[in-house]
């Protein structure tokens, strides 16, 4: 059995296992983050050529679905890690491989508040704090974004950075994806290599994974992780309403036609953002494939962008739904909804998930100026 093959079954059953310990200690526990790292599961997406998966995008959400399922705040940083390992293509390949001097390195990151970089001789000095930084507690390396004022003007760089060469605040007071461990990190005046920064650009001749926007891919990742939340608080739901009895009452609540009502439409809606979601992917990717220099369209870009923050959004009103039907059994914290209830609600949170991407695909739609930001 090869890792992927390992991740479908016998990863995806631990982490279930072990979704209590990681809920209860706020991190994926060292042992589970070993045996997770040792199976590449932090980089799904790293280049063949550093020892990689490079595992095509329709398998790949689909395997973030299922460890969603398991486990959301282990899936969330499966996709993050394992997106932020494409940039690694991006680099030398000398570079990269000294980054990467084994396949299950694995980097974390997190967006930047007040960070500098200032250029010196031979690379920059870089100044900040960036939080959110979701695995970084099993990552090796970190990745921090700096802006760099230069004579030509502004722009944006990507610096690694080992993780020992900076300060991590363990702060992460949270009620839903609290086993992220998505800490902040700070620097100061810390002396970063040229050739271990590199500004965002694309690779014309670079496998077809390579040419899906990363915004994207971590758009798909997290609908995806969405996805198996949803999932896992409806298989609940189907579970506690046989045994479940309301007070007052002498039947079951799968005795009641309005629940078995209730739980056949949210079946019929997340099986349709299931299909959305899946469908997006799936067709772009088997249009580009085979293509000498593939280029995602306009269109292509947001039918991605639409199908996984509606994916992310109806995600958290399944599973609402089903957090009601559940009755006061949903608010025990011992009880798996409860938490799927608080994960959900989190990512529904994210940029990826925001009810103004609805808007940038409108004006789209009515060909009005828009944000490009939120497709590349």
């Amino acid at each position: 059995m090869n890792n992927i093959d390992s991740l479908k079954t016998t990863l995806q059953q631990q982490v279930a296992e072990r979704a209590d310990d990681i809920e209860e200690t706020r991190r994926i526990p060292p042992d589970l983050a070993a045996t997770l790292k040792s199976a590449q599961a932090f980089s799904l997406l790293l280049p063949e050529t550093l020892g990689g998966p490079q595992m095509a995008l329709p398998e790949y959400i689909r395997l973030i679905q299922r460890m969603g399922e398991a486990d959301g705040s282990t899936a969330w940083a499966m996709n993050q890690g394992s997106v932020l390992s494409t940039f690694s293509h991006q680099l030398p390949l000398g570079v990269a491989r000294s980054i990467w001097t084994h396949p299950t390195v694995t980097v974390a990151n997190g967006p930047p508040v007040g960070s500098t970089a200032v250029p010196e001789e031979g690379g920059f000095s870089i100044s900040g704090r960036w939080v959110f930084s979701s695995g970084i507690t099993h990552a090796d390396w970190l990745i921090a974004a700096c802006s760099v004022h230069e004579s030509s003007g502004k722009r944006g760089i990507l610096a690694f950075v080992p993780k020992d060469q900076v300060t991590i605040d363990e702060t992460w007071d949270v009620a839903g994806l609290a086993g992220t461990a998505s800490y902040s990190f700070a620097a100061q005046d810390l002396f970063i290599e040229s050739a271990y920064a590199l500004s965002p650009h694309t690779i014309t001749d670079a496998p077809l994974l390579y040419h899906f926007p990363t915004n994207l891919m971590f758009a798909c990742g997290f609908a995806s992780v969405a996805l198996g939340v949803s999932r896992a608080a409806m298989n609940f739901a189907v579970e506690r309403s046989a045994a479940k009895v309301k007070r007052f009452q002498n039947k079951t609540l799968s005795e009641d036609p309005v629940v078995q009502s209730e739980l056949g439409q949210c079946l019929a809606e997340w099986q349709a953002i299931e299909a959305m979601l899946h469908s997006a992917v799936d067709e772009t990717w088997a249009r580009l494939d085979g293509q000498a220099q593939p280029q995602l369209s306009e269109q292509q870009r947001f039918r991605l962008r639409i199908a996984a923050t509606h994916t992310i959004r109806r995600s958290r009103d399944i599973t609402d739904r089903l957090y009601n039907l559940c009755s006061t059994d949903s608010i025990y914290r011992s009880n798996d909804i409860q938490r799927r209830f608080q994960d959900i609600h989190v990512i529904s949170q994210h940029l990826q998930g925001r009810s103004e991407n609805y808007q940038t695909v409108g004006q789209y739609l009515m060909g009005l100026p828009y944000d490009r930001g939120m497709i590349s």
